[in-house]
């Protein structure tokens, strides 16, 4: 990995949060201890909601009054309730905010303060996070094309790594290429269908067609194969084997075969249908 981009995602992974959130603007998305003033404000806001944590136990022993709730709501905000039967008993600091069936709803000034100065610092927090992600931001797009060309190399090798796994573990072969028509495929295999089904019950089934140059004018040569069978039969499935062991090849691909000769081809004609299970037996027609 080249020294820039890990000191790059060392900075992202100490910068942001484990899981970040959906919305960018909403705040939680910075870690503690990267911005002091971020942290500063962060303690603030901690602090005036621990004082309002506190708000309940101690008022209910000022008032007397066991019933007495702090609560919020989006719409106004924090609130002192009092029930309806015991509002008589609420202290002269209290300010009545809103008058529901049940209860009497009130506001302090300092829980007035308390309130306004945490929506601040809400707004401040956010704004300061979002400022923070964006200098990232730019940090990441300083090295877009380096990224690009380690994403293209890290995406090839997991490519090939996984194409190296399949054939060791399902038993394929390495594909001659030639300059000639020839399809020669010894014992070839679905590889999607053989993984559907139980091991060992995929039969393998050989492909000769086309010829080399040399053996145009052998007894033996065909460029035509008549595919006959009765439905369920295996038809579509051999058809499409055929198809598949050739584009794996010319992808640089082993191949689900013992032995396999293929010429380089510029198309696959298909025919494939709306439904197509090969695994259940419910296919149609292609060709080549």
């Amino acid at each position: 990995m080249p020294p820039e981009l890990e000191q790059l995602g060392q900075t992202l992974r100490s910068h942001l949060v484990e899981t970040p959130p959906l919305y960018l603007t909403e705040g939680h998305l910075i870690r503690d201890g990267v911005n002091a003033q971020l942290d500063g404000l962060r303690q603030q806001a901690v602090d005036d909601q621990r004082w309002i944590a506190q708000l309940e136990p101690a008022e209910r022993d000022r008032t007397g009054i066991s019933t007495l709730k702090v609560g919020f709501n989006k719409a106004f905000g924090y609130y002192i309730s009092i029930s309806r039967a015991r509002a008589d008993q609420a202290p002269n600091d209290y300010i009545r905010k809103q008058t529901l069936t049940n209860e009497e709803r009130y506001i302090t000034p300092e829980l007035k303060e308390r309130e306004v100065r945490l929506f601040n610092l809400e707004s401040e927090i956010n704004a300061l996070e979002y400022e923070i992600f964006n200098q990232l931001r730019d940090q990441v797009g300083q090295q877009a094309e380096l990224i690009r060309k380690v994403a293209a190399a890290v995406a090839a090798a997991d490519v090939l790594c996984g194409l190296a796994e399949v054939a060791v573990f399902q038993g394929y072969c390495c594909p001659e290429i030639e300059d000639s028509r020839a399809i020669a495929v010894t014992e070839g295999r679905h590889p999607v269908v053989e993984q559907l089904l139980p091991a060992g019950f995929f039969v393998p089934n050989s492909t000769y067609l086309g010829t080399r140059p040399e053996d145009r004018e052998a007894a033996n040569a065909q460029d035509l194969i008549v595919l006959t069978g009765p439905n369920a039969s295996g038809k579509s499935c051999y058809l499409r084997q055929v198809g598949l062991i050739q584009l794996m090849a010319q992808m640089g691909s082993f191949v689900p075969a013992k032995t396999a000769r293929l010429g380089v081809c510029d198309r696959i004609f298909t025919r494939v249908g709306a439904v197509d299970d090969l695994a259940t037996g419910q296919s149609t027609l292609w060709w080549r």
